[in-house]
This record gives C-alpha cells, structure tokens and sequence, in this order.
C-alpha cells in the first residue's frame, strides 16, 4: 500500500505563500552633493548646540547671585574713596554682553591699578573675592622715610613724605614732638596733575652714603635734620642754618677731615656759616658777619 503521506501531497499555488519583494528607493543624487548637505546639516546642529551653551552661561552670568553687589575697603584712612573707584570699575560690561562685576570676570588687576593711580600713598592693593557677591579690599601705606621740602635754590613751606626709594607720595602733616629727616633736591618723572605727587627725588640712589656720612657728624655732637643734593655735592645743614658741604662719594677721605678738624670746632652755637670739605685734605670755614 503506497499511501500518500501529507508531505508528499504537492502544495497547489492557492496555498504556497506570496513573496514580496521590497524594492529600495536609491538615492541617485552624487555622492559629493549628499555628503555636502550632511555635513549642512552637521554644521546647523553644532551651531545650534553651541548658541544654546553660551546663551546659557550668559544667562547665568548675569544672574545676581553671582555678581558682586558689596565692596568692603580695610587698612586705609579713607575706605569710601577705594570702594568707589572699585564699583566705578566693576559698572559696565565686556563687549557689551558679559558683566564686568561677575563673580569670574571681575577685572581684579584694572581695580588695583586704578587705585593706586588716584591714591600714592598707597603701595600695595590686595584685592580678594568674599563669598560669590562680595569684593575685599585690602590696602597697604608707603612708610615715610624722609621729606621732601623743595629744591635746594628755592625752597618751600610745604614738605611731602617720601618713601625709601625717593617717591613722593602725600603732604605732611606737622607733628609735635617728631622730628624728620629734611631733604632738598630736584624731582624727576611724576604725574603732570599731582605734581609733586608721583614724582621721584633725583639723587636718592645716594641717600646711603650721604646718611653714613650724616652718622660721623653727629657722632660730634652735631645734629643734622636737613640735607641738600645738587648733583654730585651735598649740604648737611646743622642748627642755626650752619652748612657742610662735601663731595658724594668721597665719604670715607671726608670722614679723615672731619676726625681732624671737628673736635676744634663749635658748630652749635651758629657762629659759623659754613664749613667746606669737598677738597682732599683740607677745611675751609667762614664766620658769620666775614
């Protein structure tokens, strides 16, 4: 018996399963026009990506929260003056987007410079953020070393204060009981508005072997507050007006005049009008009234 089994029986059309077949629509622009328009399309959406992140940070800087609003000014006999040249500096803005007063663009470096150009007497600006709104402002004096009252052919009746390295930097104010050393010499340099603010006291390079010499007469009991600097000479002025007068530089062939002649002399009783040392190995003197 040859039965047909089912797997035998042929499938008839009706039955078998239609295929479809897919066709695939190409694109049959060239190949160079597509990859000009992805990369298009590249460009648009890194374009819009990066105005997105800067519009955001722009958004956030100026936000209050991180702009400073306070300015606290220490160690200054006039803090009203810094934190107004400081606010004055943080107003406005970079390029007229970003603000100037932002917690991480503040113009740290444009504010000390702007105060220590309106205020000499100060040395040193230290500027430091406090908390994300807030500025301090710590300012340092110039110390006074001497004064400056003049040049040496006119003198004057205002004295300025002057620092070590010869910078005069603020008026002087007439204290009881001090006493200041007393310079007369020319001005170099200086700002044409503050004059003689600003300015530096021309020979002050010479003030150490001058001062040196200034101890070797005292050491004789003559007290010397005033010094004149004309050119290469100096004047060292003792009570009652008397001058001595020597060569800067020949401090140490002076010092042997002086060891000799001084104890002879009385230089404190004003009867002598000057005593010249500036040649080698002699004194010369002249009295009031000759």
């Amino acid at each position: 018996m040859s039965a047909k089994r089912s797997f035998d029986v042929a499938r008839s059309k009706k039955h078998s399963p239609k295929v479809v077949r897919r066709r695939t629509i190409r694109d049959r622009r060239p190949l160079k026009v597509r990859k000009q328009e992805a990369l298009k399309r590249s460009v648009i959406l890194s374009t819009l990506f990066v105005v997105f992140v800067i519009g955001g940070l722009i958004y956030l800087l100026w936000r209050p929260e991180i702009r400073i609003s306070e300015v606290e000014a220490k160690g200054v006999v006039d803090p009203s003056s810094l934190v107004a040249t400081a606010h004055a500096t943080l107003s406005g803005t970079y390029m007229g987007v970003l603000p100037r007063d932002s917690f991480f663009f503040y113009p740290e470096r444009t504010i000390a410079e702007r105060v220590l150009e309106k205020h000499p007497e100060i040395v040193r600006v230290e500027v430091s953020r406090e908390g994300f709104s807030s500025l301090s402002l710590v300012a340092l004096p110039r110390q006074k070393s001497f004064l400056w009252c003049g040049v040496p052919e006119a003198l004057q009746e205002t004295c300025y204060e002057a620092d070590s390295d010869g910078f005069v930097f603020k008026p002087h104010e007439a204290e009881i009981g001090t006493s200041t050393l007393r310079v007369y010499a020319a001005l170099e340099g200086g700002d044409e508005g503050m004059f003689p603010l600003k300015a530096k006291v021309a020979g002050v390079e010479k003030m150490g072997s001058i001062l040196e010499f200034v101890t070797v007469v005292e050491s004789f009991g003559v007290p010397i507050e005033t010094i004149a600097i004309r050119d290469d000479e100096a004047d060292l002025f003792a009570p009652h007006n008397t001058r001595i007068t020597y060569v800067i530089g020949t401090e140490e062939k002076t010092t042997e005049s002086v060891n000799a002649a001084f104890p002879n002399l009385n230089l404190m009783d004003g009867s002598l009008l000057y005593v010249d040392l500036r040649f080698p190995g002699k004194v010369y003197l002249k009295k009031v009234g000759e």
